[in-house]
């Protein structure tokens, strides 16, 4: 069996554990970003009551 291993990695569980800590990195930001947008739309929720 001839598994393709990408340059820089020397074999499958490197470029595994690699990929894997890139999903986590994915994870946190769209959490984050999903976090701001909500947190804004309640801010904007607000101040439209308000005025």
């Amino acid at each position: 069996m001839n598994e393709y291993i990408p340059n820089g990695f020397t074999n499958m569980t490197e470029y595994n554990r690699h990929n894997e800590k890139v999903a986590k990195v994915k994870y946190w930001v769209q959490g984050i970003c999903g976090a701001l947008i909500f947190a804004a739309g309640l801010i904007a929720n607000a101040a439209v009551d308000v005025l």
